[in-house]
């Protein structure tokens, strides 16, 4: 007499799993070329106007301090315009106008991006939010 199951997987379970697979696999193609897609402008944006402590920027980001603040802007308001769902042009464009004394104006752009869950804007909106800065307290 045998001891233990002999276990067979059922067909509806493999196919699961291939399915599984297929779908991941193209999850991941749709990740890696929506990343590569980004247009021009995003690009002036990140070049303008991103940190470099934020992760894959650390090469073209820029310090606040040495922030050219019109061609931030100016680069930031183009990428959002043209590409309005972009996090990451919303989180930049805050950034930017918060270093120039905008706090208002930088709010807007920070809680959306923060609300996606950019960590650069919540950061930033955070430390908007712990100073009083562009919000009633």
């Amino acid at each position: 007499m045998a001891m233990g199951k002999n276990w067979t997987e059922k067909p509806a379970v493999k196919e699961n799993r291939k399915t599984g697979r297929l779908l991941a696999g193209f999850g991941a193609f749709v990740i890696l070329t929506g990343a590569a897609q980004a247009g021009p402008a995003l690009d002036n944006c990140a070049s303008q106007a991103a940190s470099p402590f934020e992760s894959g920027y650390e090469d073209i980001g820029v310090t606040l301090r040495d922030m050219n603040l019109p061609n931030a802007i100016s680069a930031c308001d183009i990428a959002v315009s043209q590409e309005p769902e972009a996090i990451q042009a919303h989180a930049w464009l805050g950034r930017a106008l918060w270093n120039d004394n905008q706090p208002e104006r930088a709010f807007e752009h920070l809680r959306f991006a923060a609300e996606a869950g950019n960590l650069l804007a919540m950061t930033t909106l955070g430390n908007m939010l712990i100073d009083g800065d562009g919000v009633e307290v």
